[in-house]
């Protein structure tokens, strides 16, 4: 199991304005607490977040046996870090030099064989070879014994005192320190035949070592003598025991051995060991208890084994028997997953997770293992402690396991079960975004799902960043819905998920969504606005013919919106195309939403002028344009320029064309006709005063029409739309006969108008 690491958060598109919603809270998970074993991690190199499960125990009253084979024996002299041997082929003793008294290493005779005393010139039958490290040097088949070497390095100490005390079973001793120091060590222990029969055997390996004082001086040729005893626990006879240094064995007198006397003459020379070895074979009784089979710190038991040097107790050995004669047992340990309340058996768990078995007689001393493994060496009545190391992924937890701990060898045959119950938390956010993102209000408009294979009803439903569980190894279709005006102008991208929390490969195919266990994901859907465009419109009236060749007409420009979302700015021009021998005297224009107005300063010098530039319009709205021009048409000027068809780029007529954003357009046309002679203008209707009856009161004066007014039944041009990509030229139908006092009337209305508009500006 691993700890579950912050979660990292992904940018999300926030709204750039006051009115912009807050976004909510994209993740709310619950993530247990785990249990730490980061040192397992840092211990076992390969294996991704190990965790070290102990379910802990009872202490083992009886001990595994250690199914190890016996190191074979080292000869009784060596040089230490593996320097060469000066005095080999000199017959001179030979002396290891040591450097801190390294471990010794013990060595001992082939499984199963018994030591025997060697004879002349040769090793003894059941003599050991020599260990695999801590021995560089030995006694040659000459018979050399004790070569001295010498070391490349003298060993560094410490200052320390000049005396210590040394420990005797018997009572203590003050002397001058020496510089003699013994070392023990027991070895393996090894059944001989069956164990069934109790038979065991066992080496020891002593090393003793001239070390230097305080001041880092050695004694030379310093003497020593060393004795060893036997204080094996009831029940445990000795067979036979025997020692050896170099290529020369001897036998126990009871239970204790002289290895060095005063007569021997022993010496031991400045930085420099002597290695022994003893050797003892045992039988242990029937029905002898297990604590007599146990070392116990100093007392008897076990097959503990002590040595004096100078008659000075310098230091003990021991090793447990594994026990006493009984039947052998096998066993096996099965591994079994509940993930999120699914059982699997080991190997066909889901990915991420993994488990492997540690095995050993107590909670420390545990190897790697197997599981559905047998395992034979054992005996009815041993005690193993079964532990695991288990790999879950993150954003799962194991939340309890079953059969760890300390198990006892009841059966003949034994079955165990570890079972890792774990609960898992997977985790799904669907969020939409806006583009622009001016617009990212808008997000909360649609509905966003996830459906479960084969389900009817969405597992998650919801606005913008719903989030919510969802099942591992499920596949959802994700989809989403809006029904609001203008929704659309809105194209929706492609899901896109990612992985915010967890481990593993993001399993996803266009909508369709599968979810691992642990993982905690979000998948996000961009729209993006493509807002309808602008239209614009424009039509004109019917041209006033108000004598002297001057006639006077309006038109009506429109600018529409057609958006239900967007604002959209636009530039809006108007360029008063006439055809040749029109001249333009005035031109005024006035926006009908606001009473924004505006005249052509020098129409003749400039027939264009701006009507709108950057100005914002709301969507789903229009903006209407009045467009008014008093033109002289000479009496020379051609017919063909005073209809309404277009040659080529050339205006005929009162043409007029509108250009939107610099790229649409919208034109209106109407015809006018040359004077026939010279006549005087239409008089000004604002300068007539009305008759006034005295019988009837008078009456008020018409309030006159407002620029942009549309003139007596005006013939509207045909309206064009930029997205129709073509320009329709507007004509003018054969004006109907009316009466000239009726027409003269309408002119001079007109003229007082506009005269009027002009004053005001």
């Amino acid at each position: 199991m691993t700890d579950k690491p912050a979660q990292s958060a992904a940018s999300n598109p926030k709204p750039p304005k006051e009115a912009r919603p807050k976004r909510r809270d994209a993740l709310k998970r619950l993530r247990g607490g785990l249990a730490a074993v980061a040192a397992g991690s840092l211990m076992s190199a390969g294996l991704a977040l190990p965790v070290l499960a102990d379910d802990g125990g009872a202490e083992s009253s009886g001990s595994v046996t250690e199914i190890v084979g016996l190191a074979a024996a080292a000869p009784a002299e060596a040089t230490l870090a593996g320097t060469e041997d000066p005095s080999a082929g000199t017959g001179e003793p030979a002396e290891a030099e040591v450097a801190e008294a390294p471990e010794p290493i013990e060595p001992a005779p082939a499984p199963g064989q018994e030591p025997t005393p060697a004879a002349e010139d040769a090793a003894p039958a059941v003599q050991p070879a020599a260990p695999l490290a801590a021995i560089a040097g030995s006694d040659d088949d000459a018979g050399h014994e004790d070569e001295e070497t010498e070391t490349e390095d003298e060993a560094e100490h410490e200052e320390g005192e000049d005396e210590e005390e040394a420990e005797h079973e018997e009572g203590d001793h003050e002397d001058e320190a020496s510089p003699i120091v013994a070392t023990k060590k027991a070895n393996s222990v090894e059944a001989l035949g069956d164990e069934s029969e109790g038979r065991w055997y066992i080496s020891y390996t002593i090393q003793v070592t001239n070390q230097p004082n305080g001041d880092g001086d050695y004694k030379d040729e310093e003497e020593y003598t060393l004795s060893d005893t036997l204080s094996f626990g009831h029940g445990i006879e000795v067979e036979r025991a025997t020692w050896s240094k170099g290529d020369k064995e001897n036998q126990f007198q009871g239970n204790t051995a002289e290895l060095a006397s005063k007569d021997d003459d022993v010496e031991l020379g400045e930085g420099k060991s002597h290695f022994y070895h003893v050797y003892a074979t045992v039988k242990v009784a029937d029905g002898t208890p297990e604590y007599e089979l146990t070392c116990k710190d100093g007392y008897s038991g076990g097959l503990l084994n002590k040595i004096y040097v100078d008659g000075n107790y310098a230091d003990s050995a021991c090793a447990d028997i594994p026990h006493a004669p009984k039947y052998r047992a096998s066993f096996e340990v099965d591994k079994k997953w509940v993930i999120d309340g699914e059982e699997f058996d080991h190997g066909s768990q889901p990915d991420g997770f993994d488990a492997w078995l540690k095995l050993g007689p107590d909670s420390e001393e545990v190897a790697d293992a197997a599981w559905d493994t047998q395992y034979t060496d054992f005996y009815k009545g041993d005690y193993v402690y079964l532990k695991e190391e288990a790999k879950v992924p993150e954003g799962c937890l194991v939340d309890y396991r079953e059969g760890l701990g300390e198990r006892e060898l009841m059966d003949k045959d034994s079955a165990f079960t570890v079972v890792n119950h774990v609960e898992c938390e997977q985790n799904l956010t669907l969020a939409k975004d806006i583009d622009p993102e001016d617009y990212w209000d808008y997000a909360e408009k649609w509905t966003l799902t996830a459906t479960a294979e084969g389900e009817d009803e969405p597992t998650l439903e919801g606005t913008s960043w719903v989030s919510g569980s969802v099942d591992p190894d499920v596949t959802y279709t994700l989809a989403e819905e809006a029904d609001f005006d203008g929704e659309d102008e809105f194209s929706a991208g492609d899901w896109v998920c990612e992985l915010v929390y967890g481990e593993g490969k993001v399993y996803q195919d266009g909508d369709k969504l599968t979810p691992s266990y642990g993982q905690d994901i979000r998948c996000v859907i961009e729209n993006s606005l493509d807002a309808e465009g602008l239209e614009v419109d424009k039509t004109a009236g019917e041209a006033i013919d108000v004598g002297a060749g001057i006639w006077e007409i309006e038109y009506e420009v429109s600018v529409t919106n057609n958006s239900k979302i967007a604002w959209r700015d636009y530039l809006l021009t108007d360029t008063l195309k006439f055809g040749d021998g029109i001249r333009v005297t005035n031109a005024e224009w006035i926006r009908d939403n606001d009473g924004e107005e505006g005249v052509w300063e020098d129409p003749e010098e400039d027939a264009t002028t701006t009507l709108a530039d950057g100005r914002g319009i709301e969507p789903d709205s229009t903006d209407l344009y009045i467009v008014w021009a008093r033109v002289v048409v000479d009496s020379d000027a051609s017919e063909d320029q005073l209809d309404c068809r277009l040659e080529e780029d050339e205006g005929t007529g009162l043409l007029n064309k509108v250009l939107l954003n610099g790229k649409y357009s919208a034109e209106a046309c109407a015809e006018v006709e040359a004077p026939d002679e010279e006549t005087p203008a239409k008089p000004n209707p604002e300068t007539e005063e009305p008759p006034v009856s005295p019988e009837e009161p008078p009456v008020a004066q018409e309030e006159p029409p407002a620029p942009g007014a549309a003139a007596p039944n005006p013939e509207p041009a045909p309206v064009v739309y930029p997205q129709a990509g073509g320009l329709a030229m507007t004509g003018t139908e054969s004006i109907g006969l009316v009466s000239a006092a009726l027409l003269l009337m309408t002119a001079g209305t007109a003229a007082t108008v506009f005269s009027r508009r002009r004053r005001k500006g």
